[in-house]
């Protein structure tokens, strides 16, 4: 079983207040409104009014019914994040990303609601919400699961579109 999503968005710069760090956007639906940059934003002076602002939002989803690797194994619950930001100097920007495996059985199923419960190696246990429920009728307890969550942010600032006059 596998699904992602993808949601992005941007906006248009209005104006920038160096001093309060006020942005003030214009989404795609007209609708106009101000964010306060927080002191991690580095690079705020180089916003310029009709600068574009880019959102982009990403969740994966992929479970496995087989059985796991001696790796997998031997780690069955792990973490990982990461993130960064765009050098001093450059637009602003940044990303970042975090997701987690766990490796174990299936240890309930409700069609109703369409909850899978994963029991880990480590006797630890994750309830995860599945959207289809042909693919959970697949599925029985007691399976081998390899279950991977992603999801990642990405926001950044491009130049104003050059004008054509």
């Amino acid at each position: 079983m596998q699904r992602e999503n993808v949601v992005s968005a941007s906006a248009t710069v209005q104006k920038v207040n160096l001093e309060t760090r006020e942005v003030t956007l214009k989404g795609e639906d007209g609708r106009v409104f101000t964010i306060v940059a927080g002191e991690e934003v580095r690079n705020l002076p180089q916003v310029k009014a009709g600068d574009m602002v880019v959102v982009a939002y990403r969740e994966a989803t992929v479970a496995e019914i087989r059985p796991p690797t001696e790796e997998e194994k031997a780690s069955p619950r792990q973490m990982v994040q990461a993130a960064g930001r765009a050098p001093v100097g450059e637009k602003p920007g940044a990303a970042a990303a975090q997701g987690v495996r766990l490796v174990g059985t299936i240890s309930a199923i409700d069609m109703a609601t369409l909850g899978v419960t994963l029991r880990d190696l480590n006797a630890g246990v994750t309830t995860v919400q599945a959207r289809d429920a042909n693919n959970v009728a697949k599925f029985k307890v007691g399976d081998p699961v390899v279950f991977t969550y992603t999801e990642a942010v990405a926001v950044a600032v491009e130049p104003a579109p050059k004008s054509k006059c």
